[in-house]
């Protein structure tokens, strides 16, 4: 729990207010729940998008035009969103696999006001400086609700030198990255295998949920500094994971 300025462990009511000084806290009993942790399958995510004909035809527009799925180099992919960028008119439909990291250096919808796109990422994601993404869903069906936003699966076997972004390096281990001012708005659930940094000056508006793993490793799921953080939660975000958990875990945000 986090009481008062500091996040410790707390084992009973009398605890929370003896030594935390919370004596107007009124709580009936504490539940200790150890849950496992959660993951997402990256061969189902390339599996729907390999079988996404709906893109066809912005592909063709964008210059990919042998292209009829929705399994994207990262350089297809840069090509996408420059013909995006240019012709805010038009979006991507359903799930959209890059199979390798990404930086956005342009500004773009990818859906456009209420479409159904799952951004799925098979390294790092970052957005770079001054940049604005977003993914929104129709969130007046439950399937809008329940469609993932943006899932950073990393790479199978991150690579040996790590490459230095607005903020942490990466080694497409699965980390998304907001650089300094940098806006991004979504509906749906945001995942990582290896964590998000919100960097100073930036804006993360969503609704939906967001969980992050670390690889196993002892660092932080998410970090934010200087930065705006906007969360409506919203638990049918997280059927992704096909738990039935309603509240996953909680960070502390300075």
């Amino acid at each position: 729990m986090t009481v008062a300025d500091r996040m410790t462990d707390v084992q009973n009511v009398g605890d929370l207010r003896e030594e935390a000084y919370m004596r107007h806290v009124y709580v009936r009993s504490f539940r200790e729940e150890v849950l496992p942790p959660l993951a997402l399958d990256a061969a189902q995510f390339q599996a729907r998008a390999a079988q996404n004909p709906a893109n066809a035809p912005l592909n063709r527009d964008a210059g990919l035009s042998d292209k009829v799925d929705a399994l994207y180099s990262t350089m297809q992919f840069y090509k996408i969103v420059f013909y995006l960028a240019s012709h805010p008119e038009q979006s991507l439909h359903g799930t959209v696999y890059i199979d390798g990291s990404f930086d956005f250096s342009q500004s773009v919808s990818l859906g456009g006001t209420s479409g159904d796109v799952t951004l799925a990422v098979g390294g790092d994601l970052t957005i770079g400086k001054n940049v604005a993404v977003a993914n929104r869903h129709d969130l007046t069906t439950v399937a809008g609700r329940r469609t993932p936003a943006i899932v950073v699966l990393g790479a199978r076997t991150p690579v040996d030198l790590p490459v230095q972004t607005c903020g942490p390096r990466v080694n497409w281990s699965g980390a998304l990255v907001m650089c300094a001012g940098s806006t991004l708005v979504v509906d749906g659930l945001i995942y990582t295998q290896d964590g998000m940094a919100v960097e100073p000056g930036a804006s993360l508006d969503q609704v939906g949920a967001m969980y992050h793993s670390h690889r196993g490793t002892g660092n932080p799921g998410f970090t934010i500094l200087d930065a705006t953080l906007v969360l409506r939660f919203d638990p049918l975000a997280l059927s992704a994971f096909g738990k039935g958990a309603t509240m996953l875990s909680w960070q502390q945000l300075h």
